[in-house]
């Protein structure tokens, strides 16, 4: 099949998984795709359409399991062979010439369409955008796009907008316990931004890397399209198996970790893996990378401090992200790096990056100075741990047999157990037909895929509205 054949529509309400789904069965059921034909891997035609490699594997999963692709590792897919005794269904023309019109209309594949979009019910990873104190945010935008002079025009500092790196230094010190100078950090397009630029940074081709297992899709992909080796490391209700780890890998380069919360059970490593972690890294002259997307976000029993403020020898490089406790168009993150590695990483960012609109981090400066962004913060936990509360009661009551739901002390996500007779991919597709964008655990995991639940997004679902939206999608699952 020819991937620049296959089209995606960023506009419509459908997943985008499900789109490559629908469209490799509909090329089968007219004919343009018959039993035996090769499929695209997985990595060319997420590179092709411009999406992650995991929405193919997610919309590959699906066809595998209902008989159109013959899976066979290194050597390819197939479309099954056991399919050449159904019927093949003739085109319709005025259908074909109806989607060449809309083609012309769509953007062109493999480009990312940013068209904004209203968020899906029980999303993942967005904050609470109907309580975003957005009139506060037009107006120091305001103020500071009318103070802009001709210095400001000139090209900024690649590693980022001063009064924000100083903000943000205050701003560790007292929340997350990590003391930094100014200096040590650096501002970058968010967390991917940030994770990019210290793969680049550190690894060498065929570098062993540790993964959560199951982890955060974007790291996953991150080290699958880089030169390095991924090692996934199993977690459990403690964080990361760091034993498990050495046993693999002793000599990995990299571990990335999201300690505080995981990404995405919300299980938060406990203080002797941290340890053990930071150990490792030492004796091994290894790094380690810290999510800290959501650190922020507890609700019950001790928050442990970052994993950075414990890292007594300099092995950790502390990411963090404005996209979950302001807005992910916003497209800031940053990254805290030890003095060994800081050279290398400026000058990988004045070769390999562009660095960041000034103004957006000269808003968001300000926003942090005059105290608003503490504020926010402390606003949106007692919204979020509300919320959560809710929801979780609501998804009990509506699906009582069905979901075993069990709250960590903190996160934006709620995981709900299904009982084995019952796929976790199965239900997300269901529930996808109607443009509901619940997660399946096991398709966060690389090797492990004993885990089957759903994953909720909660942070975005106004307490009013959650049993209602629980009975609406209890019919769809139906």
């Amino acid at each position: 099949m020819d991937a620049s054949a296959l089209t995606i529509d960023r506009q419509d309400a459908a997943p985008l998984y499900w789109q490559i789904y629908e469209r490799f069965r509909d090329a089968f059921r007219s004919g343009s795709l018959r039993p035996g034909d090769h499929v695209p891997s997985s990595r060319s035609l997420a590179s092709e359409l411009g999406v992650a490699r995991g929405t193919v594997e997610e919309a590959y999963a699906l066809l595998s399991a209902e008989g159109y692709l013959m899976r066979d590792g290194r050597r390819g897919s197939i479309i099954s062979t056991q399919l050449s005794n159904l019927p093949i269904l003739a085109p319709d023309k005025d259908k074909v010439t109806d989607e060449a019109k809309k083609e012309t209309r769509t953007a062109r594949p493999g480009r990312w369409d940013n068209r904004p979009r209203k968020p899906s019910p029980f999303q993942l990873g967005l904050p609470a955008l109907d309580v975003f104190p957005r009139k506060l945010w037009s107006r120091l935008t305001a103020r500071q796009a009318r103070m802009v002079g001709e210095s400001d025009m000139t090209y900024p500092d690649m590693c980022g907008y001063w009064p924000l790196r100083d903000a943000i230094a205050q701003y560790l010190a007292l929340s997350r316990g990590i003391h930094c100078a100014p200096d040590n950090i650096i501002i970058t397009g968010g967390y991917q931004g940030a994770l990019d630029l210290a793969i680049h940074t550190i690894l060498n081709p065929g570098d062993k890397v540790w993964l959560e297992d199951p982890g955060y899709f974007r790291a996953q992909l991150a080290i699958q399209n880089s030169t390095a080796q991924a090692v996934p490391i199993g977690v459990d209700t403690d964080g990361l198996r760091v034993q498990d780890g050495v046993d693999l890998a002793p000599d990995a380069r990299l571990a990335i970790v999201t300690p505080s919360h995981h990404s995405p059970t919300c299980v938060a490593m406990s203080l002797p893996r941290r340890m053990a972690l930071l150990s490792w890294a030492s004796e091994n002259d290894s790094w380690i990378i810290e999510d800290d997307y959501d650190g922020e976000f507890h609700y019950s029993g001790k928050k442990l401090p970052a994993l950075k403020s414990l890292d007594a020898q300099g092995r950790v490089l502390y990411a963090g992200s404005f996209s979950k406790t302001l807005y992910p168009s916003l497209r800031l993150g940053y990254l805290v790096a030890p003095d060994e590695v800081l050279d290398r990483l400026e000058q990988a960012v004045q070769f390999h990056a562009a660095g960041v609109a000034t103004l957006q981090q000269a808003v968001t400066a300000q926003f942090m100075i005059e105290g608003h962004f503490t504020r926010h913060l402390k606003r949106m936990r007692t919204l979020y741990a509300r919320r959560r509360t809710v929801l979780a009661a609501a998804l009990s009551k509506t699906f009582p047999d069905m979901l075993d739901i069990h709250l960590e002390g903190g996160g934006m996500n709620i995981i709900a157990g299904l009982p084995g007779h019952l796929s976790d991919v199965e239900l997300v597709a269901r529930a996808a037909k109607h443009g509901v964008a619940i997660q399946a655990l096991s398709e966060n995991a690389l090797v492990d895929r004993g885990h089957n639940a759903l994953v909720f997004g909660f942070t975005n679902t106004p307490e009013e509205d959650a049993e209602a939206l629980c009975l609406k999608l209890k019919k769809q699952l139906a």
